[in-house]
C-alpha cells in the first residue's frame, strides 16, 4: 500500500467493494456506523488509521479497492495508472454487507411523518 500513496500527508484509508447482488458499492468501515471498537478503544472516524496501522475489518477474504484519506479529510485514489487492490487475509463476521452508504441528512422523525402523510393521502375514502 505504501507504493501507491498520494503526495499528500495520509492519515487513513478505507476499502471499497462492488456488490453484484445489490449493485451498490460497500465501504469499509461502514460510513453510516457512528462508532466501532478497535481493541479496547472506541473510534468514530469513517476510515482505518494509517499510523499506527489499523488492519481492515471486512466480511470476506479477498481483494478490495482502497482510497487514502489525507490530513485535509479528502479522499484520494491510489497514485497509480491502474487500480491496485488490497488483499484482506482475515474476515470479520461483524463487518457484514448491508448496502452501507453514508447516513442521510434527513432525521428519522421527518421520514416517519412523510410516510404517514403519504399513507393518509393514499387511503381510500369511504
Amino acid at each position: 500500500m505504501k507504493l501507491f500513496m498520494p503526495a499528500v500527508e495520509v492519515i487513513g484509508y478505507r476499502l471499497i467493494r462492488f456488490s453484484k447482488k445489490t449493485r451498490t458499492y460497500n465501504y469499509f468501515p461502514n460510513p453510516a456506523a457512528c462508532a466501532r471498537y478497535v481493541g479496547s478503544e472506541l473510534r468514530d472516524e469513517p476510515f482505518y488509521r494509517w499510523d499506527p496501522f489499523e488492519p481492515a475489518s471486512v466480511p470476506e477474504i479477498g481483494y478490495y479497492q482502497f482510497q487514502f484519506i489525507g490530513k485535509d479529510q479528502n479522499y484520494y485514489p491510489p497514485n497509480s495508472s491502474f487500480k491496485p487492490n488490497y488483499y484482506a487475509p482475515i474476515a470479520d463476521p461483524q463487518a457484514c454487507y448491508h448496502g452501507n452508504r453514508p447516513p442521510k441528512l434527513t432525521p428519522p422523525a421527518v421520514l416517519k411523518q412523510r410516510a404517514a402523510l403519504i399513507k393518509r393521502a393514499n387511503r381510500p375514502k369511504p
